[in-house]
């Protein structure tokens, strides 16, 4: 693990959080917010889709959180020639459009957990922004379970006022 923090020392931020450029093509992923499931969810897409996905080579955790070790992905960045969504002209904004739709066809169409539960890959807790903005939320045995609960409503402790003003439609 020590040569893992070298490298980060030498490394350079990228615009992702927690991703960090190293040398000879390489990238790390080092935070304590990421899950141990995230590399082995990368692999799984990786090999389950034509989507371009880094290749995952190492997974170490510390006391600082999960370190992974991936390759570049092939390509350019998508602004490395100047060009933004902005400055596209409407051909390019429809093949970049076709392209993330094919992506999230994929994506969609890779299958559900046999077992029904909602949960994140291999079964583990996983990020709901809604509930939790920074951690992770445990499975939830079925759908209809993750539906019935209430997500980001005031507790009948709450003001009346409020209460009266988050029930307005």
């Amino acid at each position: 693990m020590a040569i893992y923090h070298i490298f980060l020392q030498m490394s350079n931020e990228t615009s992702s959080s927690h991703v960090y450029r190293l040398y000879f093509g390489l990238y790390t992923k080092y935070s304590p917010f990421v899950s141990a499931a995230e590399p082995f969810a990368t692999q799984y897409v990786s090999l389950n889709t034509t989507i371009p996905i880094p290749t995952v080579l190492d997974v170490c955790k510390d006391s600082g959180g999960i370190f992974f070790l991936m390759t570049k992905v092939p390509g350019q960045f998508f602004s490395a020639d100047g060009v933004t969504l902005h400055s596209m002209t409407d051909e390019q904004v429809f093949v970049f459009s076709e392209i993330l739709c094919g992506w999230f066809a994929q994506l969609r169409a890779l299958p559900p957990p046999s077992d029904g539960r909602v949960s994140g890959f291999m079964g583990t807790s996983f990020h709901y922004a809604r509930v939790d903005l920074f951690g992770h939320i445990d499975p939830f045995d079925s759908m209809d379970a993750f539906h019935e609960q209430f997500f980001y409503t005031l507790p009948s402790t709450s003001d009346a006022a409020m209460q009266s003003l988050a029930t307005q439609t």
